[in-house]
């Protein structure tokens, strides 16, 4: 049904029935319920967002707050790099899918892949990239920690797109807004000792927290079995369609999500910070300065 028929649909129960058969049809309406849900997904993660970087303003000096959003940056860059468009996919063909676990399996498969390698290639590169960020590289558990948490990050992403496409955005108000947006915010005071990487690792640690909430959900609510297995007939079915949304995201998002890594490369972690926390095109930011 067009959005011009939904919109006349209900001005007519309105009229007829009042408010309470316009609730009645919100309940029943598949699209309206899966908006309200996505709608609340965003408000909680904002909201938690918040506190989050309330929360490590008071634990951590401005320098490592400087540092760890542009490490938060730089891996939600990582992230949607390596979706490869499937996150626009899944919407797309999904619903259709003859096989839903083999397009699910493949996206996911090729997503984490990516991440790892975009990853690694940006901690081998960052005495070029991110000077000021080459504390990561020179620990081998940072590095580490970085490379399997940006693939965590870019898999969450990919979940939620599954849950949007099958018409359960209910899950991602659970996932995201009160499993992923909670975990966060727990683990600032745990991992105070970390410094920059601690902010950086709450925010990983919950990511992944969340892929493997979502993993469970999509098995008990779709049968999905999750196995690193690529059929080469469901990539090029949905190859052209993922190729042209994935480069139109790119030209789309790289600026946001490059001004962090610019600021600090060029000003350095004690100026005027700008936090930017950027998940599933949700950005929460705040501002300060130093004395």
């Amino acid at each position: 049904m067009s959005a011009h028929l939904r919109a006349a649909r209900l001005t007519r129960i309105r009229q007829a029935y009042g408010y309470k058969a316009v609730l009645a049809n919100l309940r029943t309406d598949p699209m309206l319920r899966n908006s309200g849900y996505l709608a609340l997904s965003t408000a909680t993660m904002g909201l938690l967002g918040f506190l989050f970087w309330l929360l490590n303003a008071r634990l951590f000096g401005a320098s490592r707050i400087g540092e760890a959003t542009s490490l938060i940056s730089a891996t939600s860059l990582i992230s949607y790099v390596s979706l490869l468009g499937f996150n626009s996919t899944f919407i797309r063909f999904l619903p259709t899918a003859d096989d839903r676990s083999a397009q699910i399996n493949a996206g996911l498969t090729l997503c984490a892949g990516a991440a790892l390698v975009v990853a690694t290639g940006y901690v081998l590169g960052l005495p070029m990239l991110a000077p000021k960020l080459d504390f990561i590289r020179q620990n081998p558990w940072y590095a580490i920690g970085f490379v399997v948490l940006s693939a965590c990050a870019a898999g969450n992403l990919l979940t939620d797109s599954v849950f949007i496409a099958l018409r359960e955005a209910r899950y991602n108000l659970l996932v995201d807004g009160i499993i992923q947006g909670g975990t966060k915010l727990g683990l600032p005071a745990l991992l105070v000792g970390l410094g920059a990487f601690g902010i950086f690792a709450s925010a990983g640690i919950a990511a992944g927290l969340a892929v493997a909430a979502s993993l469970y959900f999509m098995r008990r609510a779709f049968g999905h079995r999750l196995s690193p297995v690529v059929r080469m007939s469901v990539v090029r079915h949905v190859l052209s369609f993922s190729a042209a949304t994935y480069i139109s995201s790119l030209f789309n998002l790289f600026p946001l999500l490059l001004i962090p890594l610019i600021v600090l490369d060029r000003d350095g972690a004690q100026t005027p910070a700008t936090i930017l926390w950027l998940s599933s095109s949700r950005t929460c930011s705040i501002r300060w300065r130093t004395p």
